[in-house]
């Protein structure tokens, strides 16, 4: 049975071209999402801790472990006067840094050991070809590319669909395998208002950096949102190889 979808929370789009990216791409995929086999598991009860540890949370880990110095290039790349959103990218950075380690938490609770992962060794998780060059074109897109393209491909791409990955598998850890809150603490974040608040700010500065009539610009942000968000729909065929 499909997992159910939170309420909608993303901010109305003023623009059309957004509104477009929201309904063609977000709101399908994080539907995938919140579906994936692994996650459906985890929210029914059916999956052991080992194969959450292995197929969900590990994964996870090996991916996040870059973020917090993601968020802190697209802060220190922020238009110099946009004090708002610079003081909201250094406040995400500086939170993101403790993200890991809240993970971890939760791993060890299921009696998985995270510490290879953290100290970066090659042998702790082996990533696919496409996951390597997925994250080396993040990378890039985010040091060299124009700042607005890095915005969209981790304040709109990312942080518009984590809630709904995550919110399912925060559901069953809680309900079905005996984790506290303090176990939890990773997903209360990402499944929850924060990182919802991040989506929708997300959104907005694609709307104030971009103009009505630079429709180029428009479809350059919209393939980046596009390409990022592509491995829901590929994890949803594959029996969740996407987490």
């Amino acid at each position: 049975m499909a997992a159910p979808v939170m309420d909608e929370y993303l901010v109305e789009p003023r623009t059309a071209w957004v509104r477009r990216i929201r309904d063609e791409i977000i709101l399908p995929r994080r539907e995938h999402a919140a579906n994936l086999p692994i996650t459906r598991a985890i929210r029914e009860g059916r999956a052991t801790p080992a194969e959450i540890v292995e197929r969900a949370l590990i994964p996870t880990l090996w991916r996040i472990c870059r973020f917090p110095e993601l968020i802190a290039a697209l802060a220190s790349r922020c238009p110099t006067h946009d004090w708002e959103r610079k003081t909201s990218l250094l406040h995400n950075a500086f939170e993101e840094a403790e993200h890991p380690f809240l993970l971890a938490r939760c791993i060890r609770a299921l009696g998985g050991d995270p510490d290879p992962v953290l100290r970066g060794d090659p042998d702790a998780y082996r990533p696919s070809t496409e996951q390597l060059a997925r994250r080396d074109w993040m990378t890039y897109i985010v040091y060299h590319r124009p700042w607005i393209e890095g915005v969209a491909a981790v304040q709109v791409a990312v942080e518009a669909i984590v809630p709904y990955a995550h919110k399912p598998q925060w559901d069953g850890l809680r309900e079905h395998y005996g984790l506290s809150d303090d176990d939890l603490a990773w997903f209360a974040i990402h499944a929850g208002e924060v990182e919802m608040r991040h989506g929708n700010e997300g959104i907005l500065i694609l709307e104030q950096y971009v103009a009505d009539d630079d429709l180029a610009l428009q479809h350059r942000l919209r393939y980046i949102i596009d390409y990022v968000t592509s491995p829901w729909l590929a994890g949803a065929a594959t029996a969740g190889s996407y987490s």
